[in-house]
């Protein structure tokens, strides 16, 4: 005992010097002696004249610091050095305050409020466990504490953010440098990194004092200026990114776009989780800002392309000129018109490919952004709620707020609640981000709560995230986790009708706002397309004109098609109930179009779909689904068929004639040959090419067989007593199991091993061979 007090109190003194060397060191860094009245406002440990000093004492210090960073060397790279210094004590301090354990149940219940360390970290202070300074030893002791040194020091950082956020809260954009890309990019990358570590050092902060105060509350520890400063800040932030993006799009630089919006996106949405209110002001920029991307990159690229071609090369008046031209001299005006034309389609299929890049980077772009948004999936009940509830009881608990206002009830997995996790879903869920593991279930029914009569967990939330759970959805069923599907778990009970969606009512009305502004832009490029068909879908005498035009059109249909299949998904997931009407109809549209193009170019039927027409044909085959067919009025469904049975008459056409009479491109320079001697000459090349593949697998069979003769066949003893030298030279002996050695995979001093088949079972083995004596092996198997 005496021993053991001796390395208490060692370990006290040492913490305490440790403590107080880190404050010393930091006062240094900060030029704490460039301060008037330095002694009031940072602390001095273990020196006779020390004032009591806390962090808020210390503010005028870290002020003048960060007002000095900003201007000469940049917080980034000062706040890291800070965190150099003084993180190795924190951590020591932190783990010697942990309170005891006193049994496994109570270590259960505190595995959410644990101090998180990493696997080198417990590698390096296992043992500081033993020697805590909160145990009963130490308490006998009666050693002064150390709380108000390390809480100093802890604080440091927490309050170097908060001077970065105030300075930065209160700057404002120039004059004349609103639109300005390199002062766009530095405020981004100042905002971005002040949010961030803020952020971070908020947590750390938090969750260190939480480790070390189980029963305290988070929520308290951080000041109200604190987090509106940083939701300022964050706001800022976006601000000055769609700022960046207007004036990167005017330039062109779009693969620079595109790349930092992705780059933005993740960190500003792992920001958000822990900022209040962050995810919602995060969906409502993305959803206000992504439309009017997709309307200047796309649909006004398109319409604005579009018209300088036609204007440029006068595609409209041909016509006109034609029937001028062709009295004078016929020849030389279609030449020229052709020549015209030819440039004209090269400037429209340009324009048609990079129309399709930069949709699908946004696409790629949305659909990253909806897998962030998007935490839930959505049901309704097929059965009365009495029915539901008791096939729930035994895999669910009631989660009781303590408040008869939520109009929501929250059940958790049974596991969960065992696991004492039961806080950490429900703050997952109010954050709107999916938990690691676990299932929820939000009924928006209050009766509920009084139908319910097993296990309930009675929870204290903080305010924000209670704030945060009156903000849930009412209108379905939310089912969240990454296994939770209800329509499987519980057959019977419940009906998927959104595949995924929010589970908050503000991001889900932001993003329904996004679906009805996608559905108008689409609608948009529709009519573009309408518009080219009508300027370039004419008859010309020239085969080679003809098909470049047709070639043109159905790369512009393809387009069409990708987008409104991608638009399909989006709103089919979330809001088809919604815009199912309004999206299927112009899905119908679209095919129609493509159905008329597809009648004036009059293709040769072919046995199967050609690859100019799979777009088209994939489309059909996704709208023609009857979740979206259910949407159509009587006279659209039969349109619909109508439209669909003759682009595969046109297409297709009739498969028993199509077998003897295949497609074969004409040509003036040679006789056409009959049906019959093309099929001929088809079969032929089909015995042939069959006939070098059956050779190939018979060589390829040889070869294996050839490998696998050169190694013998093996059989294995299972006891102990018959690994007996005879029993390797003695091939009668009995075995359980024949393996026959297949290919040899490495060797070396250590032996040799090799893959080999065990004939009996039918599986792959590994087979060790090690020599043991001379001209005596010893085989060892490994399943």
């Amino acid at each position: 005992q005496l021993l053991d007090k001796v390395t208490l109190l060692v370990t006290w003194l040492n913490t305490v010097e440790d403590l107080a060397s880190k404050i010393t060191q930091l006062g240094t860094v900060f030029e704490v002696s460039r301060v008037p009245d330095a002694e009031k406002h940072w602390p001095r440990p273990l020196h006779s004249s020390s004032w009591s000093v806390g962090l808020r004492d210390a503010r005028p210090v870290f002020k003048a610091f960060v007002k000095r960073c900003l201007l000469l060397r940049g917080m980034k790279r000062v706040v890291a050095r800070v965190w150099e210094v003084c993180e190795r004590t924190i951590m020591k301090t932190a783990i010697l305050l942990q309170p005891p354990i006193a049994s496994y149940a109570h270590a259960a219940s505190r595995q959410r409020t644990m101090l998180r360390l990493t696997s080198v970290q417990m590698e390096r202070y296992s043992e500081m466990f033993n020697y805590t300074l909160t145990s009963e030893k130490a308490k006998a002791i009666r050693l002064p504490s150390v709380g108000p040194m390390f809480i100093f020091v802890l604080g440091v950082r927490l309050e170097l953010a908060r001077e970065w956020l105030s300075v930065r809260s209160k700057w404002k954009i120039p004059d004349g440098a609103e639109m300005d890309i390199l002062t766009m990019d530095t405020l981004i990358e100042d905002c971005r990194d002040c949010v961030d570590e803020a952020v971070r050092a908020k947590l750390f902060f938090l969750d260190v004092i939480q480790s070390i105060c189980p029963k305290g509350k988070k929520g308290k520890l951080c000041t109200a200026d604190f987090e509106n400063t940083l939701k300022d800040v964050f706001e800022k932030y976006l601000g000055y990114v769609e700022r960046w993006c207007d004036s990167v799009a005017q330039s062109g630089d779009l693969g620079r776009l595109f790349t930092r919006l992705e780059e933005e996106w993740r960190t500003a949405f792992q920001c958000s989780l822990h900022i209040h209110s962050g995810l919602d002001m995060l969906a409502s920029s993305f959803c206000t800002y992504f439309p009017h991307l997709l309307d200047e990159l796309v649909v006004k690229f398109w319409e604005t392309s579009m018209e300088k071609i036609t204007e440029k090369h006068g595609v409209r008046e041909l016509e006109d000129e034609r029937s001028f031209d062709e009295t004078d001299n016929g020849y030389d005006s279609q030449t020229r018109e052709q020549t015209t034309m030819f440039t004209a389609f090269r400037a429209y299929n340009s324009v048609i490919r990079e129309v399709k890049e930069r949709s699908a980077r946004l696409v790629a772009l949305l659909r990253g952004a909806l897998a962030d948004l998007h935490d839930a999936s959505g049901y309704v009940m097929t059965q009365p709620l009495e029915d539901v509830l008791a096939a729930l009881r035994p895999d669910y608990c009631l989660v009781d707020f303590g408040e008869e206002s939520v109009a929501v009830c929250v059940l958790i997995d049974s596991a969960s609640a065992d696991k004492a996790l039961a806080q950490d879903l429900v703050t997952a869920l109010a954050e709107g981000r999916k938990p690691d593991s676990g299932r929820i279930i939000v009924f928006p029914k209050q009766e509920l709560r009084w139908l319910w009569n097993y296990r309930r967990v009675n929870l204290t939330l903080e305010e924000s995230v209670m704030e945060n759970i009156h903000y849930l959805r009412t209108d379905v069923v939310c089912a969240v986790g990454v296994d939770c599907k209800l329509e499987k778990r519980y057959v019977g009970m419940f009906e998927l009708i959104l595949t995924s969606c929010s589970s908050h009512y503000n991001v889900d009305r932001e993003l329904r706002k996004l679906a009805e502004a996608f559905l108008e832009l689409t609608d948009s490029l529709a009519r573009g397309i309408t518009a080219l068909c009508s300027d370039v879908q004419r008859t010309y005498d020239s085969i080679k004109m003809r098909d470049s035009v047709h070639w043109t059109l159905i790369q512009a249909f393809n387009f069409a098609f990708q987008l409104h299949r991608e638009v399909c998904r989006y709103v089919g997931d979330s809001y088809l109930a919604d815009f199912g009407m309004q999206l299927v109809s112009r899905g119908l549209d679209v095919i129609h179009q493509w159905k008329e193009l597809v009648a004036v170019m009059k293709p040769q039927p072919s046995p199967h779909i050609p690859l100019w027409a799979s777009h088209a044909f994939n489309f059909i085959h996704f709208l023609t689904d009857p979740k979206y067919t259910e949407y159509l009025l009587d006279y659209q469904f039969q349109v619909l068929k109508s439209d669909v049975e003759e682009c595969k008459r046109l297409i297709l056409g009739d498969k028993d004639a199509v077998t003897t009479t295949p497609r074969s491109r004409s040509s003036t320079m040679s006789s056409r040959k009959t049906s019959d001697e093309i099929t001929s000459k088809m079969k032929k090349v089909s015995l042939e090419s069959r006939r070098a593949r059956l050779e190939a697998a018979a060589l390829e069979t040889d070869a294996k067989v050839a490998k696998r003769s050169a190694y013998p066949m093996g059989r294995v003893v299972t006891r102990k007593q018959e690994f007996k030298m005879e029993n390797y030279a003695d091939p009668s002996k009995t075995a359980p199991f024949k393996y026959q050695i297949l290919e040899k995979l490495a060797g070396g001093t250590f032996g040799t091993v090799y893959k080999a088949l065990n004939v009996d079972a039918q599986c792959v083995i590994a087979v060790k061979e090690i020599r043991v004596r001379r001209d005596v092996l010893k085989v060892s198997v490994h399943n």
